[in-house]
């Protein structure tokens, strides 16, 4: 049974809203927007076009594949655009996070780091003083040239 076009589509029923409060307030206006039908009232509107249960749900089926089809053929340029913006926004995200260095890797880094520091630590006394005594050397060997003249 192939569909009906979509224009072609009986209008399906609306709800009755329920407005027991004269007074406006969040509740009304969201009332008051229209509200799909239920599945029962769906098939009933087909049923009282004379179709028994079977034809009803084929007939209902078979318009909410049509209008299905037409959304999603109408909207697919715009989803298929805002599908790609999130891939391509999820494969940066993924990028950034296999860049970056895991618990393993940071602990490493910060042993070796720790072990470094802690070596510089140790040696930089032992630097200082080599330091210190070319300096005094250095001074003595100037201090001695300049008192002594007979060169």
């Amino acid at each position: 049974m192939e569909p009906e076009s979509i224009s072609s589509q009986p209008k399906l029923p609306q709800q009755a809203t329920n407005s027991t409060n004269s007074r406006p307030n969040s509740n009304d206006k969201n009332r008051n927007k229209r509200q799909l039908p239920t599945p029962e009232e769906v098939l009933s509107h087909y049923e009282a076009q004379g179709l028994d249960t079977r034809a009803a749900s084929l007939e209902a089926i078979s318009h909410l594949q049509a209008l299905l089809f037409k959304t999603v053929a109408s909207n697919s340029a715009s989803s298929v655009k805002k599908v790609d913006t999130i891939n391509t926004r999820l494969a940066i995200i993924e990028a950034k996070l296999d860049s970056k260095p895991g618990f393993v890797q940071s602990f490493a880094i910060g042993v070796v780091s720790g072990a470094a520091l802690n070596g510089f630590g140790s040696a930089f006394p032992h630097v200082l003083h080599g330091l210190s005594s070319a300096w005094n050397s250095a001074r003595m060997a100037m201090a001695n040239s300049s008192s002594n003249p007979s060169s």
